[in-house]
Formats: structure tokens, C-alpha cells, sequence
């Protein structure tokens, strides 16, 4: 699909996202794909090292990724499109975790307080601003806005420095 008619296609919704068409979204989603077990890992067990966390688990989770999952309104429309969700399921004897990620990849954040409004916008039609069971996490550039975005209960995960060339 070419750059205009991707515009078009997207002109509709409710935010247009000019980031999908940047190279270095496709690099992000990627590398998060690769690396979603041991990140999802490092919020649920945020006190824990990957060595430990392996030694812990009893199982492997079950964990299923959709790329560019529609959201939409209760009439049917699209308002917009989260670019990873990842639902986690793990049951062992100790404990039942299941969680759904949703992840939105920002090779840059021109404007916090648009990227806050449409998360939140989003978090409503998804309908789970208040629940422990879902979480929204942006992946960007780097880590500055991650303590705005933490009071605003939305994680934020660095996109590592050098993960660029590892591809």
C-alpha cells in the first residue's frame, strides 16, 4: 500500500497515525515481538532477574500476539488501531495469571499530552480504564515520559539503544 493511499485509508478514524508508516515502527514492532515473553515477565515479576524468574516458573506461559488489532466503538466503527495485543495466561500449583497487553510503538512522541488522550480515548472504548487485568503500554524512543505516563497508568518501555542494528 503506498504512503497516500494509506493516508486515505486512515483519514476516517479518529487519530490519524503518521508512525506507522516510518521504517523504525516496523524495527520496534519487531524487536517487541521478539522480546515480549521477558518483557511481559519483567511486569509481572518486577522484583525478580530473568534467572529467577525462569527458576519460579513451573510452566510456560501461554502467550498469543496480534499485530494491528481494530478498536472500535460500540456501533462497529473503527476509532483506531493498537499496534500489539498480547493476552498471557500461565497456570501452575502456585498461581493463575492471565493479563492482556495492549502496545502502542512510538518511533517518536511529538506530543505527550495527544499521545495521553488517545490512549485514555482508547482505554474507554476498550473498557478497562479501572481494571487490573489489562494493561496499556507505550514503547518508545526512550524513557523520558515514562513517569507522566505512569501517573497516568499507562507503562512505559524504552526501546533499547542499539536494538536497531541488531536486526
Amino acid at each position: 500500500m503506498t504512503e497516500d493511499a494509506s493516508r486515505t485509508n486512515q483519514s476516517g478514524l479518529m487519530f490519524m497515525d503518521e508512525d506507522i508508516l516510518k521504517p523504525e515502527h516496523d524495527q520496534m514492532l519487531l524487536w517487541l515481538d521478539d522480546n515480549i515473553e521477558s518483557l511481559i515477565n519483567s511486569v509481572i515479576y518486577p522484583n525478580m532477574t530473568t534467572e529467577q524468574i525462569a527458576d519460579f516458573l513451573e510452566t510456560e506461559p501461554d502467550i498469543k500476539r496480534t499485530w494491528q488489532q481494530p478498536i472500535k466503538s460500540a456501533t462497529g466503527q473503527i476509532v483506531g488501531f493498537v499496534d500489539m495485543v498480547v493476552s498471557y495466561d500461565r497456570v501452575d500449583a502456585a498461581e493463575h495469571i492471565s493479563k492482556v497487553f495492549f502496545l502502542d510503538v512510538r518511533a517518536e512522541i511529538p506530543s505527550l499530552g495527544a499521545l495521553i488522550r488517545e490512549i485514555n480515548t482508547y482505554k474507554l472504548y476498550l473498557g478497562f480504564e479501572d481494571s487490573w487485568i489489562y494493561s496499556y503500554v507505550v514503547i518508545g524512543p526512550d524513557d523520558r515520559y515514562a513517569n507522566i505516563l505512569q501517573a497516568q497508568g499507562i507503562t512505559s518501555w524504552p526501546y533499547p539503544v542499539g536494538a536497531k542494528e541488531a536486526k
